[in-house]
């Protein structure tokens, strides 16, 4: 795992494009399946970004970990998890579900000390929230984030004591959004 630098700002771009592209003919339209480059070169100096890269040096799939400090931040005071893709080429590999787990264990938990780290995702994508689920997260609650899907907000608890009695209310979260 390596950072995302600004060098890097073309390549992923043109792997957040690729990688949406399923997304977009099922009718969901996450926002970095049309980010311009200026957005992205911004998005890299702003937001920490990781990825995986194959010897060549090509980006193999990435994340970024909005901070509850940052100017666009939505909800939540935990860091959360955005622009996650993979490249179509390594679809299926393991790939992205090793990055996520890498960046929350060596960036949210050890380097931010964070108690929780928090996703969204579209609730009618086919598989994306129950693989978020199998990574630990627990739906908290629908947003209307875009005009064309309803969204589910999830959170993963790394430090569970830091929530006290509250953990009940969040596992029962699971149960409620589990088909």
């Amino acid at each position: 795992m390596e950072s995302v630098t600004e060098k890097d700002s073309e390549a992923l771009f043109n792997l957040l494009h690729e990688a949406h592209k399923s997304n977009n003919k099922i009718g969901i339209h996450f926002e970095t399946a049309e980010v311009e480059k200026n957005i992205v070169r911004e998005h890299i100096q702003t937001v920490p970004t990781f990825a995986y890269k194959n010897q060549e040096g090509e980006l193999i799939s990435t994340i970024s970990i909005e901070l509850p400090w940052s100017a666009n931040y939505e909800l939540l005071v935990f860091p959360h998890i955005k622009w996650f893709a993979t490249s179509p080429k390594y679809k299926n590999r393991g790939w992205g579900k090793k990055l996520i787990n890498q960046v929350i264990r060596d960036y949210v938990n050890c380097s931010l000390a964070s108690p929780a780290v928090t996703i969204d995702t579209a609730i009618n994508h086919p598989w994306l929230r129950e693989f978020y689920m199998s990574l630990g997260f627990i739906p908290l609650k629908k947003l209307k984030l875009v005009k064309d899907h309803d969204s589910i907000y999830m959170i993963k608890m790394l430090k569970k004591e830091y929530f006290g009695k509250s953990i009940k209310g969040l596992e029962k979260g699971l149960k409620k959004y589990k088909r």
